[in-house]
């Protein structure tokens, strides 16, 4: 799970995945406002039962958060996750579907309980605010930038939600065996992390698993060494920290050390004391593959002749990855996306995968491939996973729309639905090789365990497991015995259930625990694993030893709120619309005024309307400028976008030529208002993306004299346009974890724009277009080499045409906060080597070309600092480009440049990322203002293009 970024500047990207369309309801108690689609009126009740049960928990151990919750439930992704943010008020969104299936988030007793847990100890903690920080809220609000605990490094805030999801619930994180993976390979291969290098935002192994995982850790042993109130200690006294603003004044561990606790430093070392304890030998396998940032999901063909994995190493997209067993060798890869599982039935693979089937949705779905051959979408598989089949008989799949409770089989006629036990939830199922019997990991009673059942007989069902360990992953041998993957011990191992017998015994002893079994005809064993570089895929002949005992559920003396007092109405945005705070805003525009002034954001609960609004005033002479864009989304790929700006500029001081000849120097000042009317529609899938924009263009500017030592009139002070303008933008784009850069892909956009002139006979048109490609080269490195190559070509038409801007360094502007943003932003004609220029030229045209280089894979925190170090790349570029007049010969080489660049991926606090560049550019010709060879420094923030 994750926190959205208490920044207007760094939004999570789980924001861009809610889906705020179609009939929605407000159901209220008295701490919450639980939103949900009409159709999910059930769960959003019992949502509200949950949060108020988990209110009451979490209230005797922190103060809770100030204020009504807005808790948003989600049902548009067929993924489990959830994300808080106390910016502008206090909300949580919840996706709703159980994680059935994934070691990382199944250890549940109930989803939205262990979801709602979680996300709520984030709003609890990061809502907290003491001290100089409450006063800076009673002026500005709930203002960004004003939440100290938002400061801290990720592993505090998930370390801390996992520590209570685990503390008030039966199941959580701290009782599952995948952190314990993590923790045990780590310290095997003496790979501990420092507490800073423990972010989301680190793209080393383990990534975003490694603050829950230590972070959870440290606050367990904290409590377990110095007490259950060193936590509570902890967190009032970070409330107050001025370490955030006094960076050499580190506020974790004094925060620590006065509640009660051990320092960070001295709590880490123990930590790894006790896992060094703990560690093991060297693995009895066989590494197949190694380094792999998803699960493998081994499976062996069943003629035993082919393995199939996922295979994602971070420098490509994920692949599924056919193997020769016998030689070892490739024989066939696939491109895949996401929640990627496996099936061989005969000769071909099924296989379950996420895609968009709008902006706002992502769903699974089947698809078939013979390895080698085409690779097709199995019609009638929507919203089907974990296929799975047995012998030569039907395929079947998990029905995720049933939120994971029916499973179906496909054959030509449709889908039929298969006859189960009774179950809250099903993760992994599998059909044994004569067909006749089927197994699967059930979701009962809270806790996970594997069942077998005869074919067409779900009522005579034999349990092979009753205990509070996850159990899943069932796979059938050759010879009729049933494995799985079993937590019992900590770590998970590979059980195996004597079918004829009844005995269970355990068949593997991996080090750092063993899932995912996938048993081969010659009797060995494939299976997945957790190494110090992330996951594997092993090779190793089954060992069988005694299974260990059952694993006794916990027993917590904590109540259960049955019902509450709830009030249904419909939807009504205003409550977390409204302002929630407002930033001063100061800055000097010469002549033209000293203008301060406020700005305020704003977005409602479900993420259907936002907006954007800046006023300020020049007292000097009462001018005003503002910026008021608003966004509203009620549909799934359609958007509407309305705006108005005013700003005023102080142009040059010009010589003005009277009529009896003389010249007085006259300084010019010009408002500028713009106002937008548009509706953007979108297209959307994994790699890909098409947008449309329509829309209308308000523009107008006066001129005014500023400066005259005598008095003067403007024979004509108001220009006003209005007209139509229209965008097209598409991509074809690859980001793996690691890459510096997008990799083997195109985007190309275009644009057209006319505009009349409202009070007289003047008009202009603008016709724009551009793309850019990009290559990834397989050269030595933690990432791909990267070919780029831009261009882009503009003409404007018309007796009113401006020119175009040329030169400058391009990238994106980085927003400090509302009304403050650095860098240069991002440019139409940009060429690095030169000034960026006004020019009178209405044709313009450049290109560039770059190489870019990964240099290094830092993932560190600086010092103790809320800051942290990416990666670093290094850029080296060449550019063309030219402007020209109507009527003269085109040269859109007349300009050249080459240069290179330091770019910079960073972190600040350790969880928001920015990408900065420093470069040089060396114009090859004279121009714009700059003799050749004169070497030209820039900073810049985002890429170049």
């Amino acid at each position: 799970m994750a926190i959205a970024a208490l920044s207007i500047f760094a939004a999570s990207p789980l924001a861009a995945q809610t889906d705020p369309s179609g009939s929605w309801r407000t159901w209220h108690t008295a701490h919450f406002r639980v939103h949900a689609q009409e159709p999910n009126a059930a769960l959003a009740e019992r949502a509200a039962l949950e949060a108020e049960r988990a209110y009451a928990l979490l209230a005797r151990e922190l103060v809770p958060a100030r204020g009504t919750i807005d808790l948003t439930l989600y049902d548009n992704v067929d993924f489990s996750n959830g994300f808080t943010t106390v910016f502008p008020s206090s909300r949580i969104a919840i996706f709703v579907s159980p994680p059935a299936g994934d070691p990382i988030l199944a250890p549940y007793d109930d989803w939205l309980r262990l979801v709602i847990t979680h996300e709520l100890t984030h709003a609890f903690h990061l809502d907290r605010t003491r001290g100089l920080w409450r006063v800076v809220q009673r002026v500005l609000g709930r203002a960004p930038g004003s939440f100290p605990n938002s400061y801290q490094p990720s592993w505090v805030a998930e370390g801390l939600a996992t520590y209570y999801e685990s503390r008030l619930t039966t199941s959580g994180r701290l009782r599952a065996g995948l952190h314990d993976q993590l923790l045990a390979s780590a310290a095997a291969a003496c790979r501990w992390p420092a507490p800073g290098d423990a972010t989301l935002l680190s793209p080393r192994w383990p990534a975003g698993f490694g603050p829950y995982a230590w972070g959870s850790h440290f606050f367990q042993w904290e409590s377990e060494t110095r007490g259950d109130s060193v936590v509570p200690g902890f967190v009032e006294r970070t409330s107050k920290n001025l370490w955030p603003v006094l960076f050499l004044t580190p506020g974790v561990s004094p925060a620590m050390q006065g509640a009660g606790g051990v320092g960070v430093d001295s709590a880490w070392r123990a930590l790894r004391a006790d896992w060094d304890l703990k560690a093991r030998g060297a693995s009895p396998g066989r590494v197949i593959a190694r380094g792999l940032r998803v699960e493998p999901r081994p499976r062996v063909s069943p003629d035993g002749r082919l393995l199939a994995y996922v295979h994602g190493d971070g420098r490509a997209d994920l692949r599924l990855v056919v193997r020769e067993v016998a030689s070892g060798n490739t024989i066939a890869t696939r491109r895949v996306n996401a929640d990627v599982t496996p099936w061989w039935r005969g000769d071909t693979l099924y296989v379950g995968q996420l895609e968009f089937t709008s902006p706002v949705e992502i769903r699974t779905a089947l698809h078939r491939w013979r390895p080698g051959g085409p690779w097709e979408r199995v019609i009638g598989s929507d919203r089907l996973a974990r296929p799975f089949a047995g012998g030569s008989g039907p395929v079947m799949a998990v029905d995720v729309a049933s939120r994971s409770r029916a499973v179906v089989e496909l054959d030509g006629d449709g889908r039929r639905a298969v006859e189960l036990p009774e179950a809250e939830a099903w993760g992994f199922l599998a059909g044994s090789p004569n067909g006749e019997w089927l197994a699967g990991a059930r979701h009962a009673r809270g806790q996970w365990d594997v069942v077998a059942w005869k074919r067409g007989s779900p009522g005579e069902v034999i349990a092979v497991t009753d205990d509070a360990a996850l159990d899943d992953d069932p796979a059938w041998t050759t010879g009729g015995d049933l494995l799985f993957a079993s937590e019992r011990s900590g770590v998970p191992q590979i059980l195996a259930y004597k079918m004829n017998t009844g005995a269970l015994v355990q068949v593997t002893d991996e080090p750092t625990g063993a899932r995912q079994p996938a048993p081969a005809p010659d009797g060995s064993l494939y299976y997945a694993t957790i190494l110090w570089d992330g996951w594997a895929v092993m090779h190793a002949e089954p060992a069988e030893r005694p299974a260990p005992g059952p694993r006794p559920r916990p027993v917590l003396a904590r109540d259960t709120i049955t019902a509450t007092e709830i009030r249904s109405t419909g939807y009504r945005p205003w409550p977390s619309l409204a302002p929630h705070f407002w930033i001063p805003l100061w800055h000097d525009v010469g002549t033209a005024g000293r203008f301060a002034g406020a700005a305020t954001f704003g977005v409602d609960a479900i993420g259907r309307t936002s907006y954007f609004a800046e006023l300020a005033i020049a007292p000097g002479n009462g001018r005003v400028e503002a910026n008021v864009q608003l966004a509203h989304q009620r549909w799934k790929a359609l958007g509407l976008q309305v705006g108005f700006t005013q700003t005023w500029d102080s142009l040059w001081a010009r010589l003005v030529q009277l009529q009896n000849g003389d010249t007085l120097r006259v300084t010019f000042g010009q408002r500028e208002q713009t106002a937008t009317l548009a509706a953007t529609a979108r297209w959307r899938r994994w790699r890909s993306q098409v947008s449309a924009r329509l829309g209308g263009e308000l523009e107008s500017d006066r001129f005014v004299i500023d400066q005259s030592p005598i008095p003067l009139r403007l024979s004509r002070d108001q220009f006003t346009h209005v007209g139509p303008v229209a965008s097209l933008g598409a991509q074809y784009l690859s980001y793996p974890a690691l890459a510096i850069s997008p990799q083997n892909g195109i985007a190309v956009g275009a644009l057209y724009r006319y505009r009349w002139e409202v009070d007289g006979p003047g008009w202009w048109s603008e016709v724009r277009g551009g793309g850019s490609g990009y290559l990834a080269l397989p050269l030595p490195g933690f990432a791909h080499w990267v070919l780029a190559v831009r261009g882009a070509a503009g003409v404007r038409s018309g007796p009113s045409a401006d020119g175009y801007d040329l030169g400058g360094a391009s990238g994106d502007p980085f927003e400090i906060v509302p009304g403050y943003v650095a860098g240069p932003g991002r440019r139409i004609f940009p060429l690095r080597g030169y000034p960026a220029v006004s020019t009178g030229f209405t044709r313009a045209a450049t290109t560039a070309l770059e190489l870019r280089v990964p240099l290094a894979l830092v993932a560190k925190a600086i010092w103790k600092l809320p800051m942290g170090l990416d990666r670093v790349s290094l850029t080296a570029y060449g550019e063309a480009g030219g402007g020209w007049r109507a009527g003269e010969a085109a040269d859109p080489f007349a300009l050249r440049d080459v240069g290179g660049e330091v770019v910079v991926d960073a972190a600040i606090p350790q969880d928001i990322g920015f990408r900065v560049r420093v470069g040089a550019g060396v114009p090859l010709v004279s121009g714009l203002g700059v003799r050749s060879g004169k070497a030209r420094w820039y900073l810049a923030f985002g890429t170049a293009f």
